[in-house]
């Protein structure tokens, strides 16, 4: 959850080989809100930190990926960094 902003999770839409998507979910109920945007290329997010108006998601690749919660652009910052996300970890309110 990113404090005044939302709580956003990486899911996979279609089953495990289709490209995730960065949802808006309601805290309560993991139920999905809305889709943010879709994360073309990367089927292996397992990592999600945030700040207002952004989230970076971590790919098991070693992929770190920008993503505007705003506009919904895509924008990978760092390709392949020999590490293997498979979380990340953040406060839980920020």
């Amino acid at each position: 959850s990113i404090q005044g902003v939302g709580t956003f999770a990486a899911v996979s839409v279609g089953g495990p080989l289709i490209d995730n998507v960065l949802a808006e979910v309601d805290p309560k109920t993991g139920k999905a809100l809305r889709e943010v945007s879709r994360i073309d290329g990367y089927s292996s997010v397992y990592g999600l930190a945030g700040a207002p108006m952004q989230a970076y998601a971590f790919d098991a690749g070693g992929d770190i990926i920008l993503i505007r919660t705003d506009t919904a652009e895509v924008k990978e910052v760092v390709h392949s960094t020999d590490i293997t996300w498979w979380g990340a970890g953040v406060r839980t309110f920020l």
